[in-house]
């Protein structure tokens, strides 16, 4: 499990925004989530229905921190 979250972390770092977001690799979309590029609007219109639990879970506690959505 360690060498593939490195591996998520040294490749997103040099990752569009919109490169993250596509991206197969789940790690690197929860990661994501949490991208200070990935603003507000965007968290809103996201569809997150076909996505992995780690990213559904990274969702929504990026929704709730940013006030989208309630406990």
């Amino acid at each position: 499990m360690q060498s593939h979250l490195g591996g998520a972390m040294h490749d997103y770092q040099s990752m569009s925004i919109d490169s993250i977001l596509s991206s197969e690799n789940h790690i690197i979309r929860a990661i994501g989530m949490l991208d200070r590029r990935f603003g507000k609007r965007r968290l809103k219109e996201f569809d997150i229905s076909s996505e992995h639990y780690l990213v559904k879970s990274t969702y929504f506690f990026r929704a709730q921190a940013e006030g989208l959505i309630k406990e």
